[in-house]
């Protein structure tokens, strides 16, 4: 199930009207998304903000070898101003 509902995040994402160059996952947690949509979508890249140090640690070890095309960001999207300094997402 968990893969299936992955790919329906993939494919949605691959079929944009227009290219798609960088996801932002809200609550990342260990990275299961983040691998497949790397994994799958080949030019796209995945900022992963979660309020957890010890998610981004795992999400790191999930994510070893796909580093080049990942940032993480430690924030709580909660907080009024999460955003700030974040740039722009397709």
């Amino acid at each position: 199930m968990e893969k299936e509902f992955f790919s329906c995040f993939a494919s949605e994402i691959a079929s944009a009207p227009r290219k798609v160059d960088r996801v932002l996952e809200l609550g990342s947690g260990p990275g299961f998304l983040a691998k497949h949509l790397l994994e799958t979508l080949s030019d796209t890249s995945c900022v992963l903000l979660d309020f957890s140090p010890a998610m981004h640690e795992l999400a790191k070890t999930r994510l070893a070898g796909l580093e080049n095309r990942v940032t993480f960001v430690e924030r709580d999207f909660k907080h009024p101003n999460w955003y700030e300094g974040l740039e722009t997402f397709d």
